[in-house]
């Protein structure tokens, strides 16, 4: 959850990062970054460092019986994205922003607009005033429930995914991306850093 709001005490106004977690919480596997997001990094100064922790894939589908899937009429640059682990782009970009900015266990509840500033709620403590308020606080968003009422997240049963980021050992480089298995079941692995290689697998269940 971002918010930006003027403050006497910087010539600039303020971004504070405003954390539900008890803390910047450096976890999970890997992530897959395309090109759009990247420039966006660049803009922030930080994308050659991202590029340098990560590995370019090219994103390649087989199917159960190991047949190449591949939608036709794209440039093959088009179906390549940036995996990086998840971690050290999540540290990254806490230290990026500034950690004293980081305000962890804060739960923002709702907001109130007004005609000059947006008032966030936080649930044990006083609102808070802000220029603008950023919502990205997940699938069970507080802030998109008061945006947009009947937005609620709804449960998808019957669908379950495991992942982890292994060492690369003896793996070959190009690996594979997914694969498209019998049983409404898919799997694959990657690399995904210099001698990390991330691993999944998900299967679901279709739901009457």
């Amino acid at each position: 959850m971002f918010v930006r709001h003027s403050n006497t005490h910087y010539p600039e106004p303020e971004q504070e990062l405003l954390e539900h977690a008890p803390q910047v919480r450096a976890a999970g596997a890997g992530i897959g970054l395309w090109p759009n997001t990247l420039r966006e990094l660049d803009t922030l100064g930080v994308g050659d460092d991202v590029r340098s922790m990560g590995k370019t894939v090219e994103a390649r589908f087989f199917d159960a019986a190991g047949h190449s899937i591949r939608t036709v009429g794209y440039d093959p640059a088009a179906h390549q994205f940036l995996m990086v682990p998840r971690p050290d782009l999540n540290n990254l970009l806490a230290d990026t922003l500034g950690r004293d900015r980081v305000r962890p266990g804060t739960h923002v509840t709702g907001f109130t607009e007004h005609d000059t500033h947006v008032e966030v709620h936080i649930a044990d403590g006083a609102p808070l005033r802000a220029d603008l308020l950023i919502g990205a606080d997940g699938v069970y968003s507080d802030v998109r429930a008061a945006l947009a009422p009947g937005s609620a997240a709804v449960a998808h049963a019957g669908n379950y995914a495991w992942r982890a980021v292994v060492p690369s050992g003896d793996e070959r480089p190009e690996g594979t991306f997914v694969t498209i298995g019998s049983a409404r079941t898919r799997g694959g692995y990657t690399r995904v850093a210099q001698g990390q290689t991330c691993g999944g697998s998900a299967s679901s269940t279709p739901v009457n």
